[in-house]
């Protein structure tokens, strides 16, 4: 689950990739319902970012954060995490077909990159 705002991730681990949950807001905490039953907690300091170290783990809390790093002012970074981030354009530069529809270009956005200072 993505936590744009906060600037995280919450995963429940490998087997619960690209499934679908359910979110229910409570008075203090985040329900997370599975289609499977599994159902998870999260305290709602875990996603407003305030959590602090160690972060919770997949063994002990059934979820673990995954904080995206920061920049400039605080920002969230861009990162290739996402397929859908990782777009194919095809030179066009156009709105309406700039970009192949679900292609993923994952060689020109590498896995690490160095920054210019």
């Amino acid at each position: 689950m993505r936590c744009p705002a906060a600037g995280l991730h919450v995963e429940l681990g490998k087997s619960y990739a690209d499934r679908w949950v359910e979110t229910v807001p409570e008075s203090d905490q985040v329900v997370v319902r599975c289609r499977d039953g599994l159902t998870i907690r999260i305290p709602y300091e875990d996603l407003t970012g305030a959590v602090e170290e160690p972060l919770p783990n997949i063994a002990e809390h059934g979820y673990c954060l995954i904080v995206s790093p920061r920049v400039a002012d605080g920002r969230v970074e861009v990162s290739r995490r996402d397929p859908w981030l990782r777009a194919v354009l095809t030179g066009t530069n156009q709105r309406a077909d700039g970009v192949e529809f679900f292609g993923v270009d994952d060689e020109s956005y590498p896995e690490t990159r160095t920054l210019n200072r």
